[in-house]
């Protein structure tokens, strides 16, 4: 019975005890403290903080606790934050280089009361100069024709922000520098105007296909030259010029180009003095050469990238390429050459196939190639010596192989034509077909030369031949043959 009354009792007796401890008037809510790093920042000269800079502040509240912060510049606009800390990139006013900025900071309690006396602590700064450099990778090349890309990349320790323009210049810092914007990164230079005594270049910016309004003077056609650039920023404050290694640029000789496309450095010259020696009988005239030998070797002229490239090929009218590796040299063309062809370029190229390229790779699609024809399993096709490479076209000569056997011969089938290109077989080989181990002279499509004739004007624009020609018997009958393909089909 007394337990029965203790529980009844207590909770009145708790009761009564906390209804006494809450007597009395209820105290205002006080705002809260906020506190910084430091009541004053004392420095001077090149001793002032950069434009960055990271800023830390914390409060109290001796009656509840602090929500959030806010922050301003200039005790009118108010940003809420709860984060302690953070980094301000500041731009300095004018042409100034140094400023004095203000950071206010009041915390916000939970009753979302503010700090009235907000912690304010100035921050000397000074504008640091920004950086750049160019990015020189092992394709850059040491010898070019007038059209040449360049990539760099700049920086401010201020803040990339900070960054206004680049400039720059073609071998002379005093000239009036070229500007872009810093927004971009990298820019070609071509020379439009091949017969000017001072040749100014078009500029185009990143990947555009657009040149910029103005034209940068300062490149000297056959002579080495230098790039130079420089970063700006928002303050006008300019970083060291940075230059390219000398490049010897080119002037064109002719409006006929050949290309030594042979990766092997194994009777590299051999080759090109017996195509050199072929073309000019055919034409008698003189022509330009340029080097695409491996990647980033001493022996190659190319450019950095297939869009500038496009543009070199596009100083001129007709194209003579060699290349034994013809994945190379059709994957290279065919991201390289929309320029050239559309202004009316016409291409002779001569190259090898092999037994392992698969039946239709996707860089075929510009040539007069839709594919190679497909071989049974364990058959390989080769050439032995002294067979022919005919033309069923009256007039057109015979050449024989004169170099023994010849493996990885791949005909070839021909693309639909349509009303922009017309296609047709110009010679057919006397092909062998091994299969494992035995020998039988194959009867299946023979294709090794074809041409794509463009139907606007009539004329042969492309001519490929995928053997190497160079090793077939060198006499009447060769000459014959490059008259055949350079001067009577291509017009060279």
């Amino acid at each position: 019975m007394n337990s029965r009354w203790f529980l009844l009792l207590f909770p009145a007796l708790l009761w009564a005890s906390c209804q006494k401890a809450f007597q009395g008037e209820e105290l205002p809510n006080q705002a809260p403290e906020t506190y910084m790093v430091a009541d004053t920042i004392q420095r001077f000269e090149d001793n002032r903080f950069k434009s960055v800079v990271e800023v830390q502040w914390w409060g109290d509240d001796k009656d509840g606790f602090v929500k959030g912060y806010e922050i301003s510049t200039d005790g009118l606009t108010w940003t809420l934050t709860t984060e302690q800390d953070s980094v301000f990139t500041l731009v300095l006013p004018g042409n100034s280089d140094t400023a004095d900025f203000q950071f206010m900071v009041r915390a916000i309690d939970n009753e979302g009361l503010a700090d009235p006396t907000p912690a304010s602590l100035v921050y000397p700064v000074k504008n640091s100069d920004p950086e750049v450099h160019f990015i020189i990778s092992a394709r850059t090349p040491t010898r070019s024709f007038p059209a040449l890309k360049y990539f760099w990349e700049g920086s401010d320790p201020d803040g990339n922000s900070s960054l206004d323009h680049y400039e720059l210049c073609w071998n002379d810092t005093t000239l009036t520098p070229f500007q872009v914007s810093a927004s971009f990164a990298d820019a070609s230079f071509v020379v439009s105007d091949l017969n000017a005594a001072s040749p100014y270049c078009l500029v185009y910016p990143g990947n555009s296909n657009s040149p910029l309004s103005d034209s940068m003077p300062g490149m000297v056609l056959n002579s080495e030259n230098k790039l130079f650039l420089r970063a700006v920023d928002k303050v006008g404050a300019a970083s060291a010029w940075a230059e390219t290694p000398e490049v010897f640029i080119r002037k064109p000789i002719s409006d006929i180009l050949f290309i030594n496309a042979q990766q092997s450095s194994f009777n590299r010259s051999t080759v090109q003095q017996f195509y050199s020696n072929q073309i000019y009988t055919a034409l008698n005239k003189n022509f330009d050469t340029l080097q695409a030998g491996p990647e980033g070797s001493a022996i190659t002229d190319l450019s950095v990238d297939p869009q500038t490239q496009d543009r070199v090929f596009s100083y001129f009218k007709k194209i003579f390429v060699y290349s034994e590796n013809s994945e190379y040299i059709l994957s290279l063309l065919q991201r390289s050459s929309t320029g050239f062809f559309s202004k009316g370029g016409k291409l002779f190229l001569i190259t090898e196939g092999n037994d392992v390229i698969e039946d239709q790779p996707s860089y075929l699609d510009f040539s007069p190639i839709a594919r190679y024809t497909a071989r049974p399993a364990g058959v390989s096709l080769l050439y032995n010596q002294f067979d022919s490479l005919y033309s069923s076209i009256p007039g057109y000569p015979t050449i024989l192989n004169d170099a023994g056997i010849l493996t990885g011969i791949r005909p070839f089938e021909l693309p639909a034509s349509g009303s922009n290109f017309t296609y047709s077989a110009l010679y057919s080989g006397r092909i062998t077909e091994d299969n494992n181990g035995g020998i039988a002279i194959w009867t299946g499509n023979s294709t090794l030369v074809a041409k794509r004739v463009r139907v606007a004007t009539n004329q042969t624009d492309f001519i490929i031949a995928l053997l190497p020609i160079y090793k077939f018997q060198n006499g009447p009958a060769m000459q014959a043959w490059f008259q055949k393909m350079l001067v009577d089909e291509l017009q060279f």
